[in-house]
């Protein structure tokens, strides 16, 4: 049988928001935009717990694998009926598994299938989907009289060069009008940072619960159009060839014949070395070394530009002093009496802390020296603040994360308050800071598990990607703190509960991983902060074993700091 190619129709673009999961934020995203399978495969889960989107998650997968690693393209004959079976199915597993009530109404879920140029769509219990085509926003679906297995509806769509399909949950669109989603999706290129807004924009009047949304665009394949020309010419150019060196090959090709099995076999990746391909960056290896062990629950670190370290640990609810030339180590800030120290930031010769207790709230200055030097908020001022996490100072002007309160409040050095930065709502709790040379400054979300990019008045998600094979695949944050910036526009962050680091170029693509592999402290280490020295020639991690100290660490907390040579 003779083999055919076929060429993709469209190139996917994606992108996708969603609450602080570690399971893909209630999104299943595959597609073969790095081969000539002319696939994708697309689903979004609302209200399903962890357990029900991972079975979801492994179900799709396993329905999946036979097309994506097969050169039989064809092989699904009726896709819109594939996607309501498919649809069906996952209702029943999670059924099955107990891991959603027999007819529930309260989750939800659709599944697309992209194929040979078409878009095929299913849902269960009225799971909103949007459709963009010719600048025309239209639902895709009528809402269901019923609900359960009797509420599944499937459609298909024609796609064409600009389409646009977004699916999100109910509570995300009922504070949001067609005309806002229809505009965003028109003039914002960036669909990451378009559902950043969107779900901005859902959170005007109240917080969005368990927001998600996906959106897939497609591109036509320039390469479809001109590959039947260019494989027709490239025919007829072989056939002459093949008659005119025949007469002259005829041996060779006999010997051939006689001696080799013809014919080539290609081995096909599956499914989960794809996956992993997208997933693991091929980026430079960084080669960690201990700077300082012995600690308890370290939070922070900084440098001075005469290389001393300074540390917070809230095992010790002191400043650490450590000269690693000498390698003696002393402790300072007695008088000003820490109780939990998590922030620290060097500038000239003195030491602003923040400590995050919720009986102290607030940032200290302490003296090289260990003598105080200052607080602020001012005891006499307006501004109070709720668990103060991390701090930065640039130019004059400290920053500090405000955690409790979803802020950030700028102070200048004599504790005077200059201005206050409001995180948006459905952003939560800013739990790292960094300032730029420019003046832009990068806040790391506990809670949303992502980076925010402040520059000016606008305050937009730093999207986090890795590049491969021409697509971007976007990186997921799981309770990021630590985080800093070089004087490239390089951002370094503390991925905490991932255990990793990563550094990412000024646009966010990664250019580094620092992860078990290699810094197998990390097995059992969670990396709390990161540093860079003065010069920017090290990274420094501070990494604990345990979260917080309490009555059952000791001789059970353990703590380290790392180097990296940049």
């Amino acid at each position: 049988m003779r083999s055919k190619t076929a060429h993709k129709s469209f190139r996917t673009l994606v992108g996708s928001c969603g609450p602080d999961s570690r399971f893909g934020q209630g999104v299943y995203i595959y597609d073969t935009n790095a081969s000539d399978l002319d696939f994708g495969l697309f689903a979004l889960f609302n209200e399903c717990s962890p357990e029900a989107e991972r079975a979801g998650m492994e179900y799709l997968s396993e329905k999946a694998t036979p097309y994506v690693d097969s050169s039989d393209v064809g092989s699904i004959s009726k896709p819109q009926a594939f996607v309501r079976d498919i649809v069906i199915g996952l209702q029943r597993e999670l059924e099955t598994a107990g891991l959603v009530e027999h007819q529930s109404t309260r989750h939800s879920f659709a599944v697309a299938l992209v194929k040979h140029g078409q878009l095929h769509i299913a849902r269960i219990n009225a799971c909103p989907l949007f459709y963009l085509k010719d600048r025309k926003l239209f639902q895709v679906f009528k809402t269901p009289e019923q609900r359960g297995l009797k509420s599944v509806q499937a459609e298909s769509v024609s796609a064409g060069s600009g389409d646009c399909l977004a699916m999100c949950s109910e509570n995300m669109i009922k504070h949001m009008s067609r005309l806002e989603l229809k505009n965003m999706l028109l003039t914002e290129p960036d669909l990451n940072l378009a559902c950043g807004k969107l779900q901005m924009t859902a959170n005007r009047y109240e917080e969005t619960v368990d927001p998600r949304m996906l959106l897939v665009k497609f591109e036509e394949n320039e390469r479809r159009n001109s590959a039947a020309a260019n494989m027709r010419n490239f025919g007829i150019v072989a056939a002459l060839a093949v008659v005119i060196m025949i007469p002259f090959l005829w041996g060779d090709i006999m010997r051939a014949v006689r001696t080799n099995t013809l014919g080539y076999v290609k081995k096909q990746k599956t499914l989960v070395e794809r996956a992993i391909e997208k997933i693991q960056p091929d980026t430079k290896k960084y080669l960690p070394e201990t700077a300082l062990d012995g600690l308890r629950v370290p939070y922070d670190i900084d440098i001075s530009d005469d290389g001393i370290y300074y540390i917070v640990d809230v095992g010790r609810d002191q400043v650490i002093r450590h000269d690693p030339a000498t390698g003696d180590s002393s402790y300072i800030g007695e008088k000003t009496k820490l109780r939990f120290p998590t922030g620290i930031d060097v500038s000239e010769d003195k030491l602003y802390v923040a400590d995050f207790s919720i009986n102290v709230n607030r940032v200290f200055a302490i003296g090289t020296d260990g003598e105080p030097a200052g607080e602020m908020p001012s005891k006499r001022g307006r501004i109070t603040m709720r668990n103060p996490k991390a701090i930065a100072v640039a130019k004059d002007l400290i920053y500090v994360c405000d955690r409790g309160n979803n802020r950030v409040l700028v102070f200048d050095k004599s504790g005077s308050h200059q201005r206050t930065i409001d995180i948006p709502r459905n952003y939560r709790e800013p739990n790292g800071i960094a300032v730029a040379d420019s003046g832009d400054i990068f806040v790391t979300l506990k809670l949303s598990g992502m980076v925010l990019k402040i520059v000016g008045k606008e305050i937009t998600p730093f999207t986090l990607f890795e590049e491969k094979d021409g697509e971007n695949a976007r990186i997921s944050l799981s309770k990021p703190s630590g985080i800093a910036v070089d004087s490239q526009g390089f951002v370094y962050i503390a991925d905490t509960a991932a255990r990793r680091a990563l550094i990412a170029n000024p646009m966010g693509k990664i250019a580094g991983i620092i992860a078990p592999d290699s810094l197998d402290d990390l097995q059992s280490y969670y990396p709390m902060s990161v540093k860079l020295d003065p010069k920017g020639q090290y990274l420094y991690i501070v990494g604990s074993n345990r979260y917080s100290y309490d009555a059952g660490c000791e001789n059970v907390c353990k703590g380290k700091i790392w180097r990296v040579k940049l």
